[in-house]
């Protein structure tokens, strides 16, 4: 390398000849290739990391960093800072591969991602596939007399059933023709219980103990809505408020009216 007057090694000095080499050799100057052991966690966005002092990289030039160990993790960007004197590297990644955090890193030059490519004429439309199989046919309520195929669907006591076997006078029951498609539910006991009596003019009341079932009624008393105050309920209003004006009927005239 240039810059190199004198080698000496154990007190030998080069000859005239052998220094002319030296002092000819040339000098490449600083290069690109780095490795890097700062852990680094593969993702796109800014990253600094510390490599070699004295390399050819500066901000806007383009890097890849790959792992030593595994090719398929990298990540590359573009150089923000590069310190030459300390080594220290800023680098936002815009561009990665694989996964994990690293600390093996081998830094070179990357060029710029090229353009999208003009999309590709359209392929020939494949074969048309296979029909696929036939579906349920719907066949209504189940008729001893209709002849059913394989396929055919039909209801019976709330049920429906899906034909197995060519069927003709074979209820939807019989599991040699037959295969249940949905079964009818167990019938709820609702939400209210009803009362034991049903007689005219009964008022029927909650049961204290169980709050979903009706005791029997009691009789509505003498003196009809009025009367139903004995039972705690309200009677009509004595001064009722009306949602609309009131027309005051006309007094008619009486065989002892004169004039």
């Amino acid at each position: 390398m240039s810059g190199f007057k004198t080698i000496k090694q154990e007190g030998y000095v080069l000859t005239a000849e052998e220094q002319a080499v030296v002092d000819n050799l040339v000098d490449f100057g600083a290069g690109y290739k780095a490795t890097s052991t700062t852990s680094l966690l593969i993702g796109t966005g800014a990253k600094s990391l510390t490599t070699q002092e004295a390399l050819a990289y500066t901000p806007g030039a383009r890097a890849r960093l790959t792992s030593a160990a595994n090719t398929a993790n990298y990540m590359e960007g573009i150089i923000t800072a590069y310190t030459s004197g300390t080594g220290a590297m800023d680098i936002t990644i815009d561009n990665v591969g694989g996964s994990g955090t690293l600390n093996d890193w081998n830094i070179n030059v990357a060029g710029d991602k090229g353009a999208t490519g003009a999309q590709g004429i359209q392929g020939e439309t494949g074969e048309t596939g296979a029909t696929g199989p036939e579906g349920m046919v719907w066949e209504g309520a189940y008729n001893a007399g209709t002849t059913y195929q394989v396929d055919d669907v039909a209801s019976y006591s709330g049920s429906s059933y899906i034909c197995i076997v060519e069927s003709l006078n074979h209820l939807p029951t019989d599991t040699g023709y037959w295969s249940p498609v949905a079964i009818k539910g167990t019938d709820g006991a609702g939400d209210v219980n009803g009362p034991a009596l049903n007689t005219a003019d009964y008022i029927p009341r909650w049961n204290g103990t169980n709050s979903s079932t009706l005791k029997d009624g009691l009789a509505v008393p003498a003196g009809g809505l009025a009367g139903l105050t004995a039972l705690g309920l309200k009677a009509p209003l004595t001064t009722p408020t009306f949602v609309t004006s009131i027309t005051t009927p006309s007094v008619l005239a009486t065989a002892n009216d004169s004039g």
